[in-house]
């Protein structure tokens, strides 16, 4: 046992022993080994620039800093480098530097093709956009296809300025730094800055611009940036780009790109959220202990208020009775109500009273209810109790009844309405009757009013109608006769006199018209024909009748037309004849110097079937003083309405043309300034016709030439007019035969050959309508049965004229009968 211990012992003791020997051992070898050698150092120069931030800048004391400063630090430390900086203004002075030898590398520039080809490059440390900078109130640059001819910012020698002056257009403006390109933008001396997006929003965070600029469209390029040194540093290049690769992703490269670049602290941090958490969870606890305490008060004072409600609304609802009570009496309306199911009827007091019953009493049954209503009025009420129609639930009907006590049926207005269940049974019908008879007596008055109003209207004009036809009988012979003395040779003094009685006629004649369409208008009578008539022709007759009148007063007379107009439309060419020359008229009489123009235009229409027409009178005359404006338009109204005025007439015309543009779905309108003219301006839409081929042109021509000698018979039963106007067709150069009535003239026309008629409507024995309807019948006269028929007549209401056409006429005069109208009419209807 000794012995085994003895020998543990011996065997520990050389173990240990033998531990010693080998740490001796390598102690010695260590003593003895060559020494290591140290790093050598070596000395470089680092290019920078004095400001470009947050890469380069100059701290107070003169010496660089910034983003790319604090990673070439940490780079040069790690390769035991010494180095010193050489500060230059500008790229361009950063790149002489590296190519002349001052400098050995430039810590952090951007890598291009360019400079790819001179110098070499290590790894990239920084990648960042290459943005389209631009003002804030620029809205015409959205990308970089925007910037040709456009005035552009780059740096000098910078990656933007090599590709951006591959693009053709593109005005590129050069600048040392940042701060002058920049500047230049805000100060609008360029349109657009192309510069690192992260550094240029860093920058114009800093001095407060950052809301008036703004980035559009897509990066140019993603910028890399690594250290540039010349071609002959290779070694150093690769022992650089190892150091970067592993630096840029420790910890120490992101705590320098957050110094320098910058990231806003959120503002819910941990602290804020809990400090905030705990001041709401405070306010909640406030929040809920007086919300239970003024829900506990308010629901006291609810149920006070809905007692008070409730005894309120009760008070209101017997207020509300008494009112309907009272409001049935005044309109003396009274309700009820009968249930089918039960056969039991309700009144209210109202009702009771309307049939003569006793309120307190009870309610008549239905039975008894119909033995006061008429019986021929009965089936009314039954159809709606009898109604089984769900879709039909309302009845309203009048209907007669006799009330208690009384002989005399009165009127009532009944309302009712059924209520059906789901199975679509009739259970209840209810319904109001309101006695109407103060109403029907009305009524029963204002028919018997409207009877004797329209009996005095059609008196009204047939006496008019009657006036105008027995004044313009012997006013046509005057005027004929006149028309016929003006024809001979007479003195200067005796034409004078004549050719104002032939003047007085005429107005004689236009104020029986006006006054006829007056009373036509204020009757709602006045009705438009819609026939087919030829634009040019309408303007033709107007210039024709007043180019006399323009030329003695020596005024212009212009007529223009604007633009395509249709030849044909569709519409009232006698409303529209009359309307210009009601204008072009008045216009002619208040000017003295100067002009009266006359333009017709199309104004733009969505349908092209309908051409709307604006015509527009436009003179030099007197013109309208502004007080007048608002009554020029009234019937009897006159500018100069003093007994000194200078110009006469009654003040129908203008009246009668409102009426007649507004009756034609027109509008008219009035500009006047007092002294220098009057313009007036109204538009009328025409159906345009089929005939569009031809485009209106009026033709401003003179008279139509003579035609030779034709033979014309004339029915005429007055002997003066008989003889005016066989007077007037022989200066005309045509022959006439006089018959005095319609039977005659058959008889003339059955035995001789005559070119025209000119017929007389109302005659003795046969008048001219009989015997225009007998012509055209052509009963044994041939092709005599085709011959012109004109209606020369005293007839001149609106209406006659279509009633004379109608009839056959081929055309119509009414008298007095004017030379010139007379000679119009002959030639487009004799025979050529």
């Amino acid at each position: 046992m000794l012995k085994r211990v003895l020998d543990i012992i011996f065997l520990a003791a050389f173990c240990r022993l033998g531990l010693y020997l080998i740490a001796g051992m390598i102690i010695c070898l260590s003593l003895y080994s060559p020494a290591r050698a140290e790093p050598r150092t070596r000395s470089v120069t680092a290019v920078v620039l004095s400001d470009f931030p947050p890469l380069y800048a100059i701290d107070a004391n003169g010496r660089p800093e910034g983003f790319a400063i604090d990673i070439f630090r940490t780079i040069a430390l790690s390769n035991y480098l010494d180095y010193d900086f050489l500060v230059v203004n500008n790229l361009a002075e950063a790149l002489e530097a590296v190519r002349s030898g001052r400098a050995d590398l430039m810590p952090g520039i951007g890598i291009s093709p360019a400079r790819q080809a001179e110098f070499l490059f290590t790894d990239v440390f920084e990648t960042i956009s290459l943005s389209c900078f631009v003002r804030e109130d620029t809205f015409d640059i959205k990308s970089f296809d925007d910037l040709v001819g456009r005035r552009t910012a780059v740096i000098n020698q910078s990656v933007a300025q090599s590709k951006l002056g591959l693009r053709v257009g593109v005005r590129l403006i050069l600048f040392d730094n940042i701060n002058e390109a920049l500047f230049s933008l805000l100060a609008g001396k360029v349109d657009a800055f192309v510069f690192p997006e992260p550094i240029l929003w860093k920058k114009a965070r800093e001095i407060e611009v950052d809301n008036k600029i703004k980035v559009v469209g897509k990066p140019l390029m993603e910028l890399r940036r690594g250290y540039l040194l010349p071609k002959t540093s290779v070694e150093l290049t690769h022992q650089l780009s190892a150091s970067l690769r592993s630096y840029v992703s420790s910890k120490d490269f992101a705590e320098i790109y957050l110094k320098w670049y910058g990231k806003s602290e959120p503002f819910w941090t941990a602290t804020l959220i809990l400090t905030a958490s705990g001041i709401l969870l405070l306010i909640s606890v406030a929040i809920l202990i007086i919300w239970r305490y003024i829900s506990i008060l308010s629901l006291n004072r609810e149920l006070k208020e809905s007692m008070d409600a409730r005894l309120k609304a009760e008070e209101r609802v017997r207020a509300s009775e008494m009112g309907l009570k009272r409001a049935q009496q005044i309109a003396t309306l009274g309700s009820w109500e009968y249930n089918f199911r039960t056969n039991k009827m309700h009144w209210s007091d109202e009702q009771h009273r309307l049939f003569g019953y006793d309120s307190s009493r009870h309610t008549p049954s239905l039975r008894k209810t119909m033995s006061h209503v008429h019986p021929e009025d009965r089936g009314k009420l039954f159809n709606a109790l009898r109604t089984t129609n769900s879709n039909q639930t309302y009845f309203q009907f009048e209907f007669r009844y006799l009330p208690v006590g009384q002989t005399e049926y009165r009127n009532a207005l009944c309302h009712s309405q059924v209520d059906f269940d789901d199975a679509g049974e009739p259970v209840r019908i209810y319904g109001t009757n309101q006695d109407i008879s103060a109403r029907k007596a009305i009524e029963a008055e204002l028919v018997q009013a409207k009877e004797k109003a329209e009996i005095v209207s059609r008196a009204k004009s047939e006496f008019l109608a009657n006036m105008s036809h027995e004044l313009r009988t012997p006013l046509n012979g005057a005027m004929g006769m006149m028309q016929l003395l003006a024809m001979d040779d007479l003195t200067s003094e005796h034409r004078e006199y004549v050719e104002t009685a032939i003047t007085s006629c005429k107005n004689l004649t236009q104020l029986l018209s006006d006054i006829l369409d007056l009373s036509k208008v204020e009757a709602g009578k006045l009705e438009l024909i819609n026939v087919e008539f030829r634009l040019g022709d309408i303007l033709d007759s107007v210039h024709e009748t007043f180019s006399h009148m323009a030329r003695s007063k020596g005024l212009s007379f212009p007529f223009t037309t604007l633009g395509d107009l249709p030849g044909y439309l569709e519409g009232d060419p006698v409303r529209l004849r009359q309307v210009l020359f009601n204008l072009v008229g008045n216009a002619l009489k208040f000017t003295e110097d100067g002009s009266v123009c006359v333009e017709v235009s199309r104004l733009n229409c969505a349908d092209p079937n309908t051409c709307q027409l604006l015509f527009s009178i436009i003179d030099t005359g007197i013109g309208i003083p502004d007080d007048m404006m608002d009554k020029i338009f009234g019937a009897f109204t006159q500018v100069d309405g003093a007994y000194t005025r200078k110009f006469q007439g009654t003040g129908l015309g203008l009246n009668i043309v409102k009426r007649l543009v507004e009756l034609m779905d027109g509008n008219i309108s009035m500009v006047s300034e007092e002294g220098y003219g009057t313009s007036i301006y109204f538009g009328i839409n025409f159906r345009v016709s089929e005939k569009t081929s031809m485009v209106c042109q009026p033709s401003l021509s003179e008279d139509l030439p003579l035609t030779c000698s034709k033979r014309i018979l004339i029915a005429e039963d007055d002997r003066v007019n008989q003889l005016a106007v066989h007077k007037l067709v022989e200066k005309l150069g045509h022959s006439a035969v006089c018959v005095n009535n319609g039977e005659e003239a058959l008889c003339q026309l059955a035995q001789h050959d005559f070119d025209l008629i000119l017929m007389d409507i109302q005659m003795p024995i046969m008048n001219g309508i009989e015997a225009t309807r007998l012509i055209r019948k052509g009963t044994g006269l041939g092709d005599k049965q085709n011959i012109a028929i004109i209606a020369l007549t005293a007839h001149a209401m609106s209406c006659d004229r279509d009633t004379f056409l109608k009839e056959g006429m081929t055309d119509y005069l009414a008298k007095p009968v004017s030379i010139q109208e007379l000679k119009r009419v002959l030639q487009k209807n004799l025979p050529r």
